[in-house]
C-alpha cells in the first residue's frame, strides 16, 4: 500500500529540546486514514499512541484545571470511564525531562535526574580528589620550595607576597587545566554521548554568564588549592630553613586523614565496580521463562502484508514460510504477532467489577514451539485461536488452572489451551510480567525463527531470501541482540563506574606516592641513623612501610559499611539480584592494597637503602 504527502517545507531540527525530531510532520487527522484507525479526533481507542501539546495563554495556571480535565475526560475516554486512569497530570514541557511520568512512546527525551546527581557527586569527589593530591604533592616539595622561599623573604619579600604567590600558582595551574579538560571533552564526546545514550553539546548555547561563572570557579579551586600549601610553608622563617629544621615540625596528620579519605573512596568505588558487574551478569545469565539462544526475529514489512491480507494461511505466507525453511542454517519458521524480548499488544478488559490489563502476544503453533514455554496445565488440544495463559494472568483474573473458557469485557467467549509459567518480557520492567496474555492467532506482524551453526551466515541468508521474496527493507535480529540492549543501560552504567574508579584509583596513587615521598624525606636522618646502628634495609623499609599499611587498614573498616549500604541501595530496585558477598569487599580491599604497595614501594625502598653517609651529607647541606 502506498501513501503519496504532498511536501509543504523543511523544518529545523531542534537541539534542546524534550520532544525528539521526526524525519516528517503532517496532520494528525490523516493518521487515522494510513497508519493507525484508532487514533482520530472522534476515537480515542489507542491510549497510549499520541501526546497531548497545549499552548496556553502567558500568566494562565493551566495547572489548576486538572480537576476539570479529569471530569471532561470521564465522559467520553475509556480509560477514564474505567477508572484505568483516576488522574489528569499537567506538566509543563520545560519540566517534562526530569519528570517522575514516563511517557511509553517514546516520542520525549527524559532523563534520569538521580543519575545526573549520581554523576555530579562522583565528579565532585574526583575534584576534592584532585585537590587533597595538588595540595600533598606540593607539601611534599617543601624541601625545595622552602629553599626557594627562603631567598625571598631574605631579599624582601613579605609572607604575604609568598602566599599570593602560591595562590597564584595554583589559579594559574588550575586554568591550563581547565583549558585541556575542555579538550579532551570535546574529542571524546562521540564515546560520551554512545556511553550516556544522550547528545552532548559542550558549547551550544553557552552565555556570557555560564563563562564568567566558570572562571569564578577556576579562581575559587585554585584558591583552595593553593591556600593550604602555601600556609605550611611560608611559616618557616628562614633561619629554620637555614638549620633544616622545618622538615621535623610537620606531622602531616592532614595528610594522613587525606589518605585515609581517599583509600575510602577507592575500596568503596572498587567494590561497587564489582557488585555491579556480578549483578549484570546475573540478569543477562537469568533464565527469563523461554527460549533465546539462535532465536531470530524478522519484521514482516508493511507492504507485504497489505498485499497479501496479513494473514498467514494465505498462499504467500506459506511459500514465504516454505522458502525460509529451505535455508540451510535455519531450522524451524513460525508466525507471531509480537515477540517476549521486543513488543506485544495491551488490550484494557472489564472483568466482573474490576478492570484487567492484559499484554497480548500472538503466536502458531510453530512459534509456540519454537520459543519453548513451560506448559503447567493444558485444558485443549484444539490450538487454534485459543489462548494460554500465564501464571500471573490466572491469578489477577481469579481463574481456576483447568478453566477452558473467559469472557471479558464484550468479546465472546474465550477459549483457554492452559497455563504457562511466568516469563520475563525484556520491553517492560519485570513486575509487570503478571499481566502477559498469550493468544495463539493468525494475522503476522513478525515471523520467529530457529537458527543453527553460524549466526553471521543465517543473517545474511535469511535478509537475502526476505529482500528476495518482499522487495522490501528488512529489520532481523536475534534475542541476544535484545538482551544486550535490555541492559544497555546498565552496561552504561558500569562504565561509567569504572571510569570514575580508575581516575579515583589514579587520583589516590599519586597521592600516596606524594605523602611516601614526603614521609621519607622526613624520616631520612632517623632512617640514616639507624642504619648505622645495625639495622638492615629490609627492617627500614617495613618501618617505613607499616605506617601507611596501617591507613589502609583503618580506611578498610571504615570503606566496609559503606560499600555494603551503598552496595545494597543500588540492588534494591532489582527483583532479581545477587547476594552482597564478603568476597567483594575481600577483592577490593586487597586490589587496594597492591596499588597502595605499588605507590609506596620506590619511595621507601629508596629511602631504605640510601647510603647513611650521603643522607647525613644533605641534611647538612
Amino acid at each position: 500500500k502506498k501513501t503519496v504527502f504532498s511536501v509543504g517545507g523543511v523544518f529545523k531540527k531542534t537541539e534542546t529540546s524534550s520532544i525528539k525530531t521526526k524525519a516528517l510532520l503532517f496532520n494528525v487527522q490523516l493518521v487515522s486514514q494510513h497508519l493507525n484507525p484508532s487514533i482520530s479526533n472522534d476515537e480515542l481507542g489507542n491510549a497510549g499512541g499520541v501526546i497531548l501539546f497545549i499552548q496556553t495563554k502567558p500568566g494562565t495556571d493551566f495547572a489548576s484545571k486538572s480537576d476539570d480535565l479529569y471530569t471532561y475526560f470521564k465522559d467520553f475516554f475509556w480509560i477514564y470511564k474505567l477508572d484505568v486512569c483516576k488522574e489528569v497530570k499537567i506538566i509543563p514541557l520545560k519540566d517534562i525531562y526530569f519528570s517522575q511520568i514516563k511517557a511509553t512512546n517514546h516520542l520525549l527525551l527524559q532523563g534520569d535526574k538521580q543519575f545526573v546527581l549520581i554523576l555530579s557527586g562522583v565528579a565532585l569527589f574526583i575534584l576534592l580528589f584532585a585537590l587533597i593530591n595538588y595540595i600533598n604533592l606540593t607539601v611534599a616539595q617543601t624541601g625545595f620550595r622552602a629553599k626557594e622561599m627562603a631567598m625571598r623573604r631574605l631579599l624582601g619579600s613579605s609572607k604575604t607576597a609568598d602566599i599570593i604567590r602560591f595562590i597564584s600558582e595554583a589559579i594559574v595551574l588550575t586554568l591550563i587545566a581547565f583549558v585541556i579538560a575542555l579538550f579532551f571533552c570535546e574529542s571524546f564526546k562521540p564515546f560520551t554521548m554512545r556511553l550516556l545514550g544522550k547528545e552532548v553539546a559542550i558549547f551550544y548555547g553557552i552565555t556570557t554568564v555560564e563563562i564568567l561563572v566558570c572562571f569564578a570557579l577556576i579562581v575559587i579551586i585554585g584558591f583552595f588549592a593553593g591556600i593550604i600549601p602555601a600556609i605550611m610553608i611560608s611559616r618557616y622563617k628562614p633561619i629554620d630553613v637555614v638549620k633544616g629544621t622545618f622538615r621535623f615540625q610537620s606531622k602531616m596528620v592532614l595528610g594522613k586523614v587525606f589518605v585515609v579519605i581517599q583509600n575510602i573512596v577507592t575500596i568503596t568505588m572498587l567494590a561497587l565496580t564489582l557488585a555491579l558487574f556480578l549483578q549484570i551478569k546475573h540478569l543477562i545469565n537469568r533464565p527469563l521463562g523461554y527460549k533465546t539462544e539462535n532465536i531470530m526475529n524478522v519484521d514482516i514489512p508493511s507492504q507485504f502484508s497489505y498485499l497479501h491480507s496479513n494473514d498467514s494461511t494465505s498462499s504467500a505466507m506459506n511459500m514465504l514460510k516454505n522458502e525460509l525453511e529451505q535455508l540451510p542454517n535455519v531450522k524451524r519458521v513460525g508466525f507471531a504477532r509480537g515477540n517476549p524480548c521486543a513488543n506485544s499488544e495491551n488490550q484494557t478488559f472489564q472483568y466482573g467489577d474490576d478492570i484487567i490489563s492484559l499484554m497480548k502476544i500472538g503466536l502458531d503453533t510453530a512459534a509456540f514451539s519454537i520459543l519453548g514455554f513451560e506448559v503447567i496445565s493444558q485444558n485443549s488440544d484444539q490450538l487454534g485461536d485459543n489462548w494460554w495463559l500465564t501464571e500471573g494472568a490466572m491469578r489477577d483474573l481469579k481463574a481456576d488452572y483447568d478453566a477452558t473458557e473467559l469472557v471479558l469485557g464484550t468479546e465472546s467467549n474465550n477459549k483457554i489451551n492452559g497455563v504457562i509459567k511466568d516469563f520475563i518480557p525484556l520491553w517492560t520492567p519485570v513486575e509487570e510480567n503478571t499481566f502477559v496474555l498469550f493468544t495463539i492467532t493468525s494475522k503476522p506482524w513478525n515471523i520467529i525463527l530457529e537458527t543453527t551453526g553460524n549466526q553471521a551466515k543465517a543473517r545474511v541468508a535469511v535478509k537475502e531470501k526476505m529482500q528476495q521474496i518482499t522487495q522490501s527493507e528488512i529489520n532481523l535480529w536475534y534475542s541476544s541482540d535484545m538482551i544486550d540492549k535490555r541492559y544497555e543501560d546498565q552496561r552504561n552504567i558500569l562504565n561509567i563506574v569504572l571510569i570514575f574508579t580508575i581516575i579515583t584509583i589514579i587520583i589516590s596513587t599519586l597521592g600516596l606516592i606524594a605523602m611516601s615521598t614526603y614521609y621519607t624525606r622526613q624520616r631520612s636522618m632517623e632512617v640514616a641513623v639507624r642504619k648505622v646502628f645495625g639495622s638492615s634495609s629490609w627492617e627500614m623499609f617495613t618501618r617505613l612501610t607499616s605506617n601507611f599499611l596501617k591507613l589502609l587498614i583503618i580506611s578498610f573498616v571504615i570503606a566496609l559499611p559503606i560499600a555494603w549500604f551503598l552496595i545494597d541501595y543500588w540492588l534494591k530496585d532489582y527483583s532479581y539480584r545477587i547476594n552482597i558477598s564478603p568476597l567483594i569487599f575481600v577483592v577490593a580491599g586487597f586490589a587496594t592494597l597492591l596499588i597502595a604497595a605499588a605507590a609506596i614501594s620506590w619511595q621507601s625502598a629508596r629511602a631504605a637503602n640510601a647510603n647513611p653517609v650521603e643522607t647525613v651529607k644533605k641534611q647538612q647541606q
